[in-house]
């Protein structure tokens, strides 16, 4: 699954919804993937490694751009929310 936007530099994105974890985030950059921060008002925001040594907002996730055929190492990616019992169909993150 991914996310098809226009982020906020204007340009179109597509990005996985798996969210990486901070080391994650700094071996997407080293693997040549842009990543992406995507806040709580659902807005994506180009990040890259000058801002890894920030901590990101609380409730914001990281996410690796998307390449057809290159699924997001696990390494990469931080633990998944439990799922929910309410019928809200949002993502959950």
């Amino acid at each position: 699954m991914v996310i098809a936007a226009i982020n906020t530099d204007a340009r179109d994105t597509l990005c996985d919804v798996i969210p990486l974890s901070r080391p994650g985030e700094l071996a997407a950059n080293i693997a040549g993937r842009r990543t992406l921060r995507l806040d709580t008002d659902k807005r994506l925001w180009t990040t890259g490694a000058d801002r890894i040594r920030t901590e990101p907002m609380p409730g914001d996730r990281i996410l690796a751009e998307h390449r057809c055929g290159q699924p997001v190492p696990a390494a990469w990616t931080q633990p998944l929310p439990e799922p929910s019992d309410s019928p809200d169909m949002e993502v959950p993150f």
